[in-house]
């Protein structure tokens, strides 16, 4: 159980939030329930166009929730951390957790075949005269496992949305900033002909950070996504063949409006570059896998 020393530290931080002394950085991500579509690509094959989920691989075949929550007040520092796994593929999959200056959750409805009918991920973060915080979850869906007849292409798709937003923004003059972003995205593969995995991916995602103007005054700021996410697989050989399906959404953020931090914090705090780094690693052990 928290002390009432903890207690009284986070009434009075985000008290001292309440009274506009404070910034924040927020961001939300999700994905909406799946489309399937088959493209029969020899129409004069006599074979009918299909796709077959695999059943549940067993316990812990299921979607994960997991995240992690920062929070620095004064001379104290806490962090968390959350994980959630589903059991199956139709298994709905929730976890969160908060610090005094974060919080952040996600969400996933199990659906069997598909393995989701809907993601979303979502975190908050502020900050004042003494205290910043940071947060990062992502939910990922269930592998989900299928066979698709010959000569057929399947499409996977669903609409998304992504937004991140920030309030007064940073401190040009000691390097603490504000960012908050989320990341969703879906991604299908199969073996081609000659046995190697071809994957597609399409992800999408929107950023904030504060920004400056001609007089050099501070401002938040937002960015949104929303749109159609989309991907496909296509089985040009005469016999079935086995694929994969997921989805992802991601939220992350941080707000930092402070005195000049302590060189080792401040570097943890620069998520935007760590961020690019971080998909772009992401999608190339994706790809060579």
């Amino acid at each position: 159980m928290k002390s009432l020393a903890y207690h009284l530290l986070a009434a009075s931080v985000l008290a001292g939030m309440a009274q506009g002394a404070a910034a924040s950085a927020t961001s939300t991500g999700g994905i909406g329930a799946v489309t399937i579509t088959l493209v029969d690509l020899a129409p004069d094959d006599g074979i009918a166009p299909s796709i077959v989920f695999a059943p549940d691989m067993g316990e812990n075949s299921g979607g994960t929730v997991s995240g992690e929550l920062r929070s620095w007040t004064g001379d104290d520092e806490s962090f968390r951390e959350f994980r959630s796994v589903g059991s199956g593929l139709a298994s709905s999959v929730s976890a969160g957790r908060d610090t005094p200056m974060a919080s952040a959750s996600g969400s996933i409805a199990g659906l069997a075949g598909a393995g989701f009918s809907a993601l979303a991920a979502q975190g908050q973060a502020g900050s004042g005269a003494a205290a910043r915080g940071s947060y990062d979850v992502t939910v990922q869906s269930a592998w989900a496992g299928f066979t698709l007849s010959a000569n057929t292409a399947v499409y996977f798709s669903a609409s998304g949305w992504a937004q991140g937003t920030t309030s007064t923004g940073g401190d040009p003059t000691t390097g603490w900033d504000e960012a908050g972003g989320a990341l969703v995205g879906l991604g299908a593969a199969g073996f081609d002909s000659g046995g190697t995995l071809v994957w597609d991916d399409d992800e999408h995602i929107a950023t904030a950070s504060y920004t400056l103007d001609g007089a050099g005054n501070v401002h938040g700021d937002a960015q949104s996504w929303t749109g159609l996410l989309s991907v496909s697989f296509s089985n040009t050989t005469n016999a079935s063949v086995d694929g994969i399906f997921t989805g992802e959404a991601r939220a992350f953020g941080h707000s930092a409006v402070s005195a000049v931090p302590e060189p080792a914090t401040g570097l943890m705090l620069l998520g935007g570059l760590g961020l690019v780094g971080a998909i772009a690693r992401r999608r190339a052990t994706r790809e060579a896998a």
